[in-house]
């Protein structure tokens, strides 16, 4: 099916973590990677109390991607240029980030809803 996960950076960027999934392409379109990194950032945030960042960085090719990462609060930050390889090609991606303090104001607009 799939699978998601994060890395903790190093060093000043200790409070930082890199989100990371795959999906198999029978499940694409169908919202699961959404509702998948919905419940996994919650849960990343209640269990890593000091990590005020999470960043994610997608093909610019790959919308369906970026569309779930919109979709699960994460703002785009701009394109980094040839920063990607994959089977001799390489590929501009997407930087997008969800800060902590964001995550947490949306929740409570949702509740007050």
């Amino acid at each position: 099916m799939g699978g998601i996960s994060v890395e903790r950076h190093s060093d000043v960027y200790c409070k930082t973590m890199e989100v990371g999934y795959w999906l198999g392409e029978e499940f694409w379109g169908k919202g699961v990677i959404t509702e998948a990194l919905s419940l996994f950032i919650s849960h990343v945030f209640s269990q890593y109390k000091d990590i005020v960042r999470l960043e994610a960085g997608v093909v610019t090719e790959n919308l369906g991607s970026v569309r779930a990462l919109q979709r699960a609060g994460f703002i785009s930050e701009g394109i980094i240029r040839q920063s990607f390889s994959k089977k001799e090609k390489v590929y501009d991606t997407y930087s997008l980030s969800l800060l902590r303090e964001e995550y947490f104001k949306s929740k409570i607009k949702k509740r007050k809803k």
